[in-house]
């Protein structure tokens, strides 16, 4: 199994770029097994983004495993819920998608608000074009697979300009010793 995620690239230069940590446009490696895709205020994606690679870290050393897509999303889900609820904090204004693969195998896609819900979905978009990439995932077969995915997400994606470029990210599981 995996999971795919794609997004439209900026026009003109802005939006996304590759920085200091690695934001590679608007979809991010979190850990080697769950990628998050940003959409909202970049400074605010980059301290989740910055925030959810630290937590892996921390549970790697405190558990001696790979932290589940579950754990990484709820974490995003409670920081962003954490300060909508705190008195002079501004809220994350960004909502993400975040994927990835358990250390089982099973693919998992979960949606975060700035409000703190937390959704788990079999399939997602967030952002500018939202209704239409949804209505076309919804008239969608499923199951599909990763590769058939990467055709349907990259469709949903809508009319691209020329100066647009899109994004596809891949997490798929690989058996150990394969």
């Amino acid at each position: 199994g995996g999971v795919v995620l794609a997004a439209r690239g900026p026009e003109g230069g802005g939006g996304w770029r590759q920085g200091r940590q690695g934001l590679d446009e608007k979809i991010a490696t979190v850990d080697e097994h769950i990628v998050l895709a940003l959409s909202g205020r970049r400074a605010d994606g980059r301290v989740l983004l910055d925030r959810a690679r630290q937590e892996c870290q921390e549970y790697r050393l405190r558990m001696g495993e790979a932290p589940t897509v579950f754990h990484v999303a709820s974490f995003v889900a409670d920081l962003q819920h954490g300060y909508t609820r705190t008195g002079g904090a501004r809220p994350f204004g960004v909502e993400c998608l975040v994927a990835g693969v358990d250390p089982d195998g099973e693919a998992r896609l979960f949606s975060t608000h700035p409000s703190g819900s937390l959704v788990e979905r079999t399939f997602g978009a967030i952002g500018r074009g939202q209704a239409v990439a949804l209505g076309s995932l919804e008239d969608s077969d499923l199951p599909v697979t990763v590769e058939s995915a990467v055709h349907r997400a990259v469709g949903s994606l809508g009319q691209m300009s020329p100066r647009e470029r899109a994004q596809v990210a891949v997490v798929k599981w690989v058996p150990e010793g394969v």
